[in-house]
């Protein structure tokens, strides 16, 4: 059996073959087929896209994503760029529309929501990354909205190349594949905590928003009720008002991913990791 991790190195690579030979290619048509295509192939996941696709632009999220251990969550909010490469791709990661630097309002939301922010970047490149294997042949790396807006907007506008941006990112199949989310949830805050350290510490002027989370940013010892119910459903289509039901929780995303590690055997799930 593929394990889990290979599956969505598998998904990530396609996504950098895809550009490679199609360039011109939409980050929105990227986005919708990974999800997808991750959703179909790892059974653990579900994945839904809402209908309510105008609300993320003042959020800049694309997609929610969950991860479900038996004595904790974590959730993430992914906003998606496409990197442009040998040009400068300052104008992207400093977009701003009628509510300002979509960067600020996904870091400003990331404490009132409790969740981590993050960005995933499509590309066919290659550079120095921060994993510890040095992967660097995948199509979707990830990297920390709080390292982002440190490094190329917080001190001004600059030049920035792809090979900055892959510097301060890992590849996506490091979320299943780091040696650390093999053992657990313990495993995977660890893995977070090493790669993404800003991204899980409150900032020390902001509240714990709730008293269901933990003392790390986006860290739950409950499941959300949206979130159960997303699972109970699963594949099927969501039922007529389910997204109205939980709008507040929803609000500023495209779409939901939840990978449910409860009941996964974590080591076969991770076998044949590279």
């Amino acid at each position: 059996m593929i394990s889990d991790c290979r599956k969505l190195k598998k998904s990530s690579l396609y996504v950098r073959e895809w550009i490679k030979l199609q360039p011109p290619v939409k980050e929105e048509s990227v986005t919708d087929w990974l999800l997808f295509n991750v959703s179909r192939n790892i059974k653990g996941i579900t994945y839904r896209a809402f209908s309510r696709h105008e609300e993320a632009r003042k959020t800049g999220a694309d997609w929610e994503w969950w991860f479900l251990f038996p004595t904790f969550s974590a959730k993430m909010r992914i906003q998606a760029k496409k990197l442009i490469p040998n040009k400068d791709n300052y104008p992207s990661i400093a977009y701003t529309n009628i509510y300002g630097l979509q960067i600020e309002k996904l870091l400003r939301d990331s404490g009132d929501k409790n969740f981590m922010p993050f960005y995933a970047f499509y590309t066919s490149i290659r550079g120095d990354v921060m994993c510890g294997r040095g992967i660097n042949d995948e199509g979707v790396y990830l990297s920390g909205g709080n390292y982002i807006y440190q490094e190329f907007i917080q001190n001004g506008k600059r030049e920035v190349l792809p090979d900055d941006i892959l510097r301060i990112s890992v590849p996506l199949s490091c979320f299943l594949c780091c040696p650390w989310c093999y053992q657990g949830g313990e495993g995977f805050v660890r893995f977070l905590s090493s790669y993404f350290s800003l991204e899980i510490e409150y900032p020390p002027d902001r509240e714990r928003p709730g008293a269901e989370s933990e003392d790390l940013r986006g860290i739950y010892r409950e499941v959300p009720s949206y979130v159960s119910s997303f699972i109970e459903i699963g594949r099927e289509a969501l039922p007529e008002g389910w997204e109205r039901e939980f709008r507040h929780y929803l609000e500023g995303v495209n779409s939901m991913v939840v990978y449910d590690a409860m009941d996964i055997d974590l080591n076969r799930a991770s076998e044949g990791a590279l």
